[in-house]
This record gives C-alpha cells, sequence and structure tokens, in this order.
C-alpha cells in the first residue's frame, strides 16, 4: 500500500494520522486522485450496497465515472428482479391507483345519481325507473344527473350575477334599488362557508346538499303540487335562489366593508395608564 501520510475519506471525512495510515483499511476504488483518491472499504461498501439497493445499473463512482469492480458479480435473475422492481414496479402501481381511481369515481357518481333518484321520487318509484331501463342507459343517466349537479355548484352564477346587479345600479332610476357598484379589488373571496365554489369543502358535499334541501323545502311549503318530480325541482330552484341571494348579500357587504374600513389610532385606556 502506498504510504502517504495524510487521508480524508470522502464519504466519512475522517483523517487519519501519520502512524495510521498503514492500519486502517484503504482502497482506491478509480482514477480519482488527490483527497478523493482513497475511501475506507467500509464506507465505500457500504455506499455500493445503498446504490445497488436502488438501481440495478453497474456502479460507478460519482466524480469519475469510473465502474467500480465489484466481487462477487451479482446474478442475472437478481439483475433481472432488480430491474422489474425498479423500473416496471411503478408503472404498475400507477395503473392500480388509476384503475381504483376511476372506479371510486364511477361508483361515486353512480350513487350520487341515485341519491337524488330517491330524493326527487322516493325509493321505490327510483328503484323501478333504474330497473326498467337498460344498465348502460341507467348509468348514462345516472352520471349525467351527478355531472349536472356538480355542474350547479362549480359554476359562480351569483358572482355573475352580483357583478350584472352592481353595474346596473350606474342607471339613475336603479341605483336607489340594486346594490352600488364597487371596484373589484374590494371584491373577497373564500370567506363563505355555505356553497362557496372556491371553499375548502369538497364540491361532493356541497352537491349532496342541495337535493338534499330541495326534497326539504319541496315537501314543507309545496305540498299543493301533486307531482314529487315537480316538489323536487321547485325546492331546488328555491333552494338554489336563497342560496346565491344569501351568497350576493354576504360578498356585497364584504366588499362595502372593505372599501370603507379605516384604523383608528391607537388610545390607551385610562384605567391602564393609571396601573402603568
Amino acid at each position: 500500500m502506498p504510504t502517504n501520510t495524510a487521508r480524508t475519506c470522502y464519504i466519512c471525512l475522517a483523517e487519519v494520522q501519520e502512524d495510521e495510515v498503514e492500519e486502517a483499511e484503504w482502497v482506491s476504488p478509480c482514477r480519482c486522485s488527490g483527497t478523493v483518491a482513497w475511501v475506507h472499504k467500509a464506507c465505500i461498501l457500504r455506499w455500493v450496497r445503498v446504490r445497488e439497493s436502488q438501481s440495478s445499473d453497474p456502479v460507478t463512482c460519482p466524480a469519475c465515472g469510473t465502474r467500480f469492480i465489484l466481487t462477487p458479480e451479482m446474478g442475472v435473475v437478481v439483475r433481472a428482479i432488480h430491474f422489474l422492481d425498479n423500473y416496471f414496479y411503478p408503472w404498475c402501481k400507477l395503473y392500480v391507483c388509476t384503475v381504483m381511481s376511476i372506479i371510486f369515481f364511477d361508483t361515486t357518481c353512480t350513487y350520487i345519481g341515485i341519491f337524488v333518484l330517491v330524493q326527487a321520487y322516493g325509493v321505490d318509484e327510483a328503484l323501478a325507473l333504474v330497473s326498467r331501463t337498460d344498465i348502460v342507459e341507467s348509468m348514462t343517466r345516472l352520471h349525467l344527473i351527478t355531472y349536472s349537479l356538480f355542474l350547479i355548484c362549480f359554476v359562480p352564477m351569483d358572482d355573475f350575477l352580483l357583478r350584472i346587479l352592481q353595474r346596473s345600479s350606474r342607471i339613475p332610476i336603479l341605483g336607489r334599488v340594486l346594490p352600488t357598484d364597487i371596484p373589484n379589488r374590494y371584491r373577497t373571496q373564500g370567506n363563505i362557508s355555505f356553497g362557496v365554489e372556491d371553499s375548502s369543502s369538497p364540491i361532493v358535499f356541497r352537491g349532496v346538499f342541495i337535493p338534499v334541501m330541495a326534497g326539504i323545502v319541496g315537501n314543507l311549503f309545496f305540498r299543493s303540487v301533486e307531482s314529487k318530480l315537480k316538489r323536487f325541482l321547485i325546492g331546488g330552484f328555491v333552494v338554489i335562489a336563497l342560496k346565491s341571494i344569501m351568497k350576493m348579500y354576504i360578498v356585497h357587504k364584504q366588499m362595502v366593508r372593505r372599501k370603507d374600513m379605516r384604523i383608528l389610532p391607537f388610545e390607551p385606556h385610562p384605567s391602564t395608564e393609571r396601573h402603568g
């Protein structure tokens, strides 16, 4: 072994003294020279094991690219298993996750569609309506119901209507009734908990909330309507209208407050000054 009096392992960065050079187990596994020429055998073997567990490619020096000479070599079967584990298995996981996501989404849409039919027609009529049609046609209709419900929750119609009403307030006759026009920089979003399109509540929960309230409102206030479907549709229209009106009112009040907001100077209370 060469008689260099100063060596530093570039993995653990441990430096040996002059009298310990011959006793330590060192190896020069690549073409590197200088301070990175020598390394502890234990350190380099530990690093090689980590690299082999992560990839089936030959282990090379990260500095000069020299392939390390390892004995005994890894067998063909082990290399093939490592290759499948590192390259093929992640694609299998992606495929399984994709299939499971599609199945979960399809099942969710189907159950929400059935839930809406039950709220509109009742349990018996909803089951009869689904069983009378073909399975493909039934699934398509249930998905269309769910997509329509999500579209109602996702499209910000109340924000669009509020903008129209605020712009229409510039007309002299309508200015006394409609809310005043306020610049968009005072518009606040995401701070109303019920049915806000960009709120943190999932769209599934907001989508299920509408048919439940539509059925309750329709059965309570529109009992004179004989058709269950008409009661459900009228109740849904009333729920969406009330929700939009409440949201537009709150958003407008928040915009007015933000526009007129002022910060007053601090005035300490007299009792606080006496105690101080």
